[in-house]
């Protein structure tokens, strides 16, 4: 396929894949069965911002105009280890390697293992000739290039066995929230949104906030009681009681609702249903930890203008565009220097 058709495909996927819950329903029961994390209302929003984000025509040509050597299809496997922390995480790894023309040799995990084949069929039974650019697979061989997604821990499992290979492996990441002390309720309402959707299982998901002296952290944790149905999910709920425990026993400070726990910390990972916070007294303290912690944050929330830091508005943590590439690594430059 050259490339104008390519791009026609993933423009019809974008158009045919839209949410509706007639033709969607069936594919979301098993989804669930697979995943306990996934839920109708996650899932809806993971297709709707793939849908908008990434297949929007705009969009597409926006990404066609970046690069000028999109036309030359590089037809190289590319093996993709896909993560299932979150609904259809992994389908910007293979709707790239179908941009620059080359073959996605797809290992999904047992937790996403529905939702992008559906995707994928969806594409493929409209252009049959596109059926050539994915492969899925139980293992990855005769592959030229490898993108893996998991953990610190996987990581240096895909290095030891990839590192021959051209790659990407990526690593833990989280999101940080930067509070300035003046930001009103809406904004304050839409940091929940970056902290609690998908269950904050999410790499772009807000684990820590930085708040200055005096916070008011009581208004804080009353803004999002709009999120308190979040404790409704059996598995969040078990964290939540879980980790409360343990702070409990370890006498760890925290203050604790019915559907989060905070804790003073200056790590940025924190746990399910737990939310960390560090106080600053100067915006330099908040930009020497960015600096310092460049390679585990995804991304920050803020309305503050700060120093070399890939920098969202409130709510839209979640909502990346096409080229907001994951770990800050320009994944169609990669492919096209295959």
């Amino acid at each position: 396929m050259i490339l104008k058709e390519r791009i026609e495909a993933l423009e019809y996927l974008g158009e045919v894949m839209r949410p509706k819950e007639d033709v969607w329903a069936p594919i979301i029961a098993q989804a669930k069965q697979k995943n306990p994390w996934f839920t109708d209302s996650n899932i809806i929003e993971a297709i709707d911002a793939v849908s908008l984000n990434y297949l929007g025509k705009q969009v597409l040509r926006d990404v066609q105009s970046k690069y000028d050597k999109l036309e030359r299809s590089q037809g190289k496997r590319v093996g993709i280890i896909a993560a299932g922390n979150i609904p259809l995480v992994g389908i910007h790894d293979i709707i790239s390697c179908f941009l620059t023309g080359n073959i996605a040799v797809i290992k999904f995990s047992d937790k996403d293992s529905v939702l992008i084949p559906h995707c994928i069929t969806l594409l493929t039974k409209k252009y049959p000739d596109a059926e050539k650019y994915f492969e899925i697979v139980e293992r990855l061989e005769s592959f030229d290039a490898v993108i893996a997604t998991g953990s610190d821990n996987t990581s240096r499992y895909f290095e030891y066995y990839f590192g021959k290979y051209p790659n990407i492996i990526r690593k833990n990441r989280n999101a940080l929230g930067v509070l300035s002390g003046k930001e009103t309720e809406e904004e304050l309402l839409l940091l929940g949104k970056d902290i609690f959707s998908y269950f904050g299982l999410g790499c772009r998901n807000v684990s820590k906030i930085f708040i200055p002296k005096e916070f008011p952290l009581a208004e804080l944790m009353k803004t999002f009681e709009h999120y308190r149905d979040i404790a409704f999910h059996n598995k969040y709920k078990n964290n939540l009681d879980y980790n409360a425990a343990i702070y409990l026993l370890n006498r760890d400070s925290h203050l604790i609702s019915d559907f989060l726990v905070m804790r003073e910390s200056s790590s940025l990972s924190s746990r399910i249903s737990c939310l960390h916070y560090q106080y600053y007294e100067k915006i330099e303290e908040v930009q020497e930890f960015i600096k310092s912690n460049s390679e585990k944050i995804q991304c920050v929330v803020t309305q503050l203008n700060l120093e070399n830091a890939n920098t969202f508005k409130f709510g839209e943590a979640q909502k990346p565009e096409f080229l907001d590439f994951a770990d800050n690594v320009d994944t169609i430059n990669f492919l096209q220097a295959l």
